[in-house]
């Protein structure tokens, strides 16, 4: 089945309480006045450093204590600590993978055989860094029937406030070269090492602005990609034109780090392209109010977006079963 005719384009169709999906919209006019190009690795850092201090604005008044997203995994599950790339220098990249104890029985409630692998999940942690949080969604996750590998783009470091959490991501944006390829390797772990069939990857805030890079940079090896209110405000007509995988996209209404303005270009790109996506925009939530970490969750808001994206990710990982 072709990824632009999977099932889940049905989802464009319902409207849920409290969730507003937004109608297609053109983005603003980002033309410059300027008679000179700016130099393309200005450009990007200065965008880089605009989209830290806005992450920065959103979480000024944030913790890093867990949200009452984390809690505990449904079944069982056997986690560890693998490496799956390396750096030029040869430093290893290590992230905390998990899978179900009983995947026998996951296989067969959904029809599988015997010898079946398990699909994969490569989970972006937050601004803060691959905490106890982000392994505790591992798990959860894995309980579900997947094997998730919760990468680590801090390499070691985890923020415990928001200026630690500001100055980490900056960071990590001026390496963005070296980010994409831990995101490659990670999916080349996942698909070899670990046989996964199908992969999605997904990620909150900063990991939600990574799951949609990773997407644009490899858009025919990943089987769907979630992203929660990651920027978009980059992503060409072209490039999102060119994914052949279902999005499903988590906004804030009032979130003012990623302008509805920006969500609404980024969901005409993903029409005009024919590229199956559910873009939701839930009224009344701001900025990282489904993360799993931090004080910016909104129940009922951050409630129906998980359900969502296990729904998503059942439909889009499990298409046969």
């Amino acid at each position: 089945m072709s990824p632009k005719q999977h099932p889940f384009a049905a989802l464009w169709l319902p409207l849920v309480a409290a969730v507003l999906l937004l109608p297609l919209a053109v983005g603003c006019d980002q033309s410059s006045d300027s008679d000179t190009a700016p130099d393309a690795d200005t450009t990007a850092s200065s965008a880089s450093l605009a989209y830290v201090d806005s992450m920065a604005e959103a979480h000024e008044a944030d913790t890093s204590d867990a949200s009452p997203l984390v809690q505990p995994p449904e079944g069982p599950v056997t986690t560890e600590t693998v490496t799956y790339g390396t750096s030029d220098d040869g430093t290893e990249w290590t992230g905390y993978y998990a899978a179900p104890e009983d995947a026998d029985s996951l296989r067969n409630a959904r029809g599988l055989s015997a010898d079946a692998s398990l699909p994969g999940v490569v989970l972006i942690h937050e601004w803060w860094g691959l905490n106890d949080n982000i392994r505790a969604m591992a798990d959860r996750l894995a309980a579900k029937g997947y094997q998730v590998l919760a990468v680590d783009l801090y390499e070691g470091e985890v923020a415990g406030s928001p200026d630690d959490a500001s100055s980490l991501m900056e960071d990590a944006m001026e390496r963005g070269e070296v980010l994409g390829r831990h995101l490659e390797s990670a999916r080349t772990f996942m698909t070899e090492e670990q046989g996964t069939p199908q992969i999605g990857v997904m990620g909150w805030c900063f990991g939600g602005y990574w799951s949609l890079q990773a997407a644009l940079n490899a858009p025919n090896n990943w089987d769907g990609t979630v992203i929660y209110y990651g920027d978009v405000s980059e992503a060409s007509a072209d490039a999102v034109a060119g994914l052949e995988m279902p999005v499903l996209g988590i906004f804030g209404g009032d979130d003012g780090s990623i302008p509805t303005e920006n969500v609404e270009a980024f969901t005409e790109h993903l029409r005009n392209g024919d590229v199956e996506a559910d873009i939701r925009i839930y009224e009344g939530a701001g900025h990282a109010f489904a993360n799993p970490t931090g004080t910016n969750y909104v129940p009922e808001a951050a409630t129906d977006a998980w359900t969502r994206t296990l729904d998503f990710l059942e439909t889009t990982l499990y298409p046969d079963a």
